[in-house]
């Protein structure tokens, strides 16, 4: 089977559990799978997977427009899918924000309209590169701030 059906099943078991876990009715947003919306519109949850590649990182291409489309929800969170739905970061896009600009740095576009972040393993926890490979341990298997 492939790299690409294993993360999109994946990605349908952390929607589900979602779902379960917030006990909220989510619609996708904009005809999209990966992005979903509450009922009431004021929660946005977007879905990202990446496999772990040969340099141990997870990569990620994030939408400009995206980036800027969470600004328009009450909560937004990202949960990025590390391989398998046994592992996901679930990230209020505020605190990524925050991570990225507490290192000194700013999230950048790239030439083909999308933002790039990678989240490499190391020490039996997560870190995020572009913000000096902050720990993400706070936001690992994280569903509670879902519901918050």
């Amino acid at each position: 089977m492939s790299d690409k059906i294993l993360l999109a099943e994946e990605k349908f078991k952390v929607k589900s559990k979602i779902s379960e876990v917030t006990g909220m009715i989510f619609s996708p947003f904009d005809g999209r799978k990966d992005w979903l919306v509450s009922e009431d519109g004021k929660l946005s949850v977007f879905v990202t997977s990446s496999s772990l590649h040969s340099s141990k990182k997870y990569w990620f291409d994030l939408s400009v427009m995206d980036v800027l489309a969470w600004d328009k929800f009450e909560q937004a969170i990202v949960v990025f899918v590390l391989g398998s739905s046994e592992r996901v970061l679930i990230v209020p896009t505020k605190a990524l924000f925050d991570l990225v600009k507490q290192s000194g740095r700013n999230l950048r576009m790239a030439s083909d309209a999308t933002v790039k972040l990678h989240i490499e393993r190391l020490d039996g926890g997560y870190v995020l590169l572009e913000a000096n490979r902050a720990s993400m341990a706070k936001y690992y298997n994280k569903y509670d701030l879902l519901a918050q």
